[in-house]
This record gives C-alpha cells, structure tokens and sequence, in this order.
C-alpha cells in the first residue's frame, strides 16, 4: 500500500484528528492516491492476469473461470496448481468485460491504461459481453422486447421506477462488485457516473457489500499494477461522495 493512500485513509479513519474532508476534496484526494504509482500493464499481460491468477478457480472437475454475468464455468485443461498457464481462454467463448466500457473511457487519460485497468475487468462469456455491450447499470422494470439474453440471471430493459432506457442488471452476486468497480474508475478516470445508474450502484453497494473473495482480489490487483480500490478497503467512503 503507498504512503498517499495510507495516510489518507488513516486522516478519515480518526476524523478527530483530522481536518474536515468535503465531497469534492474527497474525490481529488482518492483520484491521487490511486493514480500514484499505479503501474500499468499490456492488455494481453492484463488478461493472462485475470484470468490466469485472479479469477482461475478450481473443483473436483478441474480448473476454470466463471462468468460473472451468467454465474458458469468454463473449464481449462491446461492449467495446473502448480503452474497457472499462460494461455487465454478462446476469446469466442470467454471474454473480458470492461465494467467501465471503453466506448466511454476519459479522453484526459491513456486509453490503454484505463482498458488494462484490472480494478473493472472480469471474465465473461463473448455471447452475455456483446449483450452487456455499453449499457448502463440499473435495476431492470420491464425487459425489452428483444430475443432474451444468453442466461436469465441477467436482464436487460427499463430502469425499475426511473421511466425508459435500456439499462443492464448482472447476476445478484455481482452487483456490488459492479458498483465498487465504477465508483474506483470514476474517481481515478475523473469521470462521471450518471444519476439514474448512480442511484442503483450506492443501492446494490449496501446490499452485496464487499466479501472475503472481493478483498481478495483487491490485494492480489495491488501487488499487480500497485494501485488499491478503495471503496473495497473502506465502503463507508462511497456514502461519503454525494455525487460521481
């Protein structure tokens, strides 16, 4: 953990000892401590990463990776225990999700360094990634019209109480990965989140909060690329942000 991002999180960890912190001084000083020293990767060393070490698990069957959105496994002959492999997935099967899509990345910052990102990048199948596509996140009223997506556990349509749009709901066990993962690249991106997607992400924050796979993941990415989300490492700091 750098020095920055110790001693910020230490001056809002003991709040008696420390000048008051305001929404948007908030946001400057987590966009510093994230931004400093965070060492970027090639995005083909990125995926061997993701789906090599952070997100290759194993059962009686074997190794594998499981899709985020849909919940199931793709097994990988190749891997072993003792030596993860360095090879990807078929990238017509399994792909890599970015939560925050590029098509939206900041024009401020590297495009390279945002899509290599590891804080918001998670494996899923190609068919559910297409269907994703850039959508926003919400919780979904009433599907749209379309064919259905590739698993039911995720819905595509209108935001539930917020009127039109097409908005995109992941899998339940997912959604405060998803929020967590946005709220890190708004604020180390400088981007904004927009309100009706915002409201859905600090919801889903409170009900799927951070757990010990979560955390894990988070120190694994830091001794990867040098950098820590730290809305998994503090999650009262999102309540602390009234707007993205």
């Amino acid at each position: 953990m750098n020095l920055l991002y110790s001693l910020l999180l230490l001056s809002i960890s003991i709040p008696a000892l420390a000048r008051p912190v305001f929404p948007g001084e908030l946001k400057d000083e987590l966009h510093k401590a994230t931004a400093e020293g965070h060492r970027s990767l090639d995005y083909k060393s990125a995926r061997i990463k993701m789906f090599n070490i952070l997100y290759l698990e194993q059962d009686e069957q074997g190794f594998y990776n499981k899709d985020v959105y849909c919940t199931t496994k793709h097994y990988r002959a190749s891997a072993t225990e003792a030596a993860p492999t360095i090879e990807l997935p078929d990238h017509t099967v399994m792909n890599t999700e970015h939560t925050w899509p590029q098509s939206r990345f900041s024009t401020e910052f590297n495009d390279e360094v945002q899509k290599t990102d590891l804080h918001h990048l998670y494996p899923t199948f190609s068919k559910i990634n297409a269907e994703r596509g850039n959508y926003q996140f919400a919780e979904v009223g009433v599907e749209t019209n379309r064919k259905p997506l590739s698993c039911a556990v995720s819905k595509l349509g209108n935001p539930k109480g917020y009127g039109q749009g097409v908005f995109f709901e992941p899998h339940q066990s997912h959604k405060g990965n998803v929020a967590r993962a946005l709220f890190y690249f708004s604020i180390r991106y400088k981007l904004p989140i927009a309100p009706v997607e915002e409201i859905f992400l600090k919801y889903w924050h409170m009900i799927d909060p951070v757990d010990p796979e979560e955390s894990r993941r988070n120190e694994l990415i830091s001794t990867i690329q040098n950098n820590r989300n730290p809305f998994i490492d503090r999650p009262e700091l999102v309540l602390q942000i009234s707007d993205f």
